[in-house]
């Protein structure tokens, strides 16, 4: 599971909009958890690689 898949385009387009990144950058797990809310770890529990 990807951090796209834990949220939706709009949600990773306004982080990267938000954090000034460009659509070929990706998103930390850090930078997403701050976002939404969460710890990153919280986060962590949902990826798999």
């Amino acid at each position: 599971m990807s951090i796209l898949q834990l949220s939706n385009k709009g949600e990773v387009y306004t982080i990267r909009k938000k954090l000034g990144k460009q659509p070929h950058q990706f998103i930390t797990i850090n930078e997403f958890a701050e976002f939404a809310g969460f710890t990153p770890d919280e986060v962590k529990e949902y990826i798999r690689d």
